[in-house]
């Protein structure tokens, strides 16, 4: 009798609250999974069309430090475009003075930056600096010394500061990428290397 009583307690088979217990275990385990691998699965995403943008952008602001190295800003041309010197809104476009006295121009025309090359007055090239992934919403160049530091004023130079631009610029990708549409803001100051003095 004993013995029965024994061999009958090993039969046992499991408890309905063990089981409900597991089940409620295994998927409280499975959602918490399945939300993590979803998280990282959105931000590698995300992270991925911000860095299509960053880059394109990038390679823009580098053609823009080329033309500035060898080139200087075009105060005279602030002069006349905007009908006052320049302060601290800034412009939406950039205006360049090529290193072969070229006029260079760069500003946001239809969803892209554009940059207007003018060599004289007969030849004349204009082409987009950015891939058709990526548009510009919003761009401003800040240009500081606000007045042209190689002017001479009164004897001297009026402003003895290297000029430089900051340009503060808002882009996304034009069809999102799974999802994401890469919307980044980007910040960055380029110098000019002439010194005329």
């Amino acid at each position: 009798m004993i013995g029965d009583r024994y061999n009958h307690n090993k039969d046992r088979g499991v408890t309905l609250l063990e089981t409900i217990v597991a089940v409620s275990i295994f998927l409280i385990v499975t959602v918490t999974v399945t939300q993590i691998f979803s998280s990282a699965m959105t931000s590698n995403r995300r992270i991925e069309s911000k860095s299509v943008v960053e880059q394109e952008i990038r390679r823009w602001t580098d053609e823009i430090a080329r033309e500035l190295r060898t080139g200087e800003i075009d105060y005279e041309r602030y002069d006349r475009s905007l009908g006052a010197p320049l302060d601290r809104t800034g412009a939406d476009t950039l205006y360049i003075i090529g290193r072969g006295g070229e006029q260079v121009e760069f500003s946001v025309k239809e969803d892209a930056v554009v940059v207007y090359r003018k060599k004289g007055i007969t030849a004349e090239e204009t082409y987009s600096t950015l891939s058709d992934k990526v548009m510009v919403e919003k761009i401003r160049f800040y240009v500081y010394p606000f007045q042209n530091p190689f002017a001479i004023v009164g004897g001297g130079y009026g402003v003895n500061i290297q000029p430089r631009v900051t340009i503060v610029t808002t882009a996304k990708l034009k069809q999102p990428l799974r999802g994401e549409d890469g919307n980044i803001n980007f910040q960055t100051t380029l110098t000019s290397r002439i010194l005329r003095r």
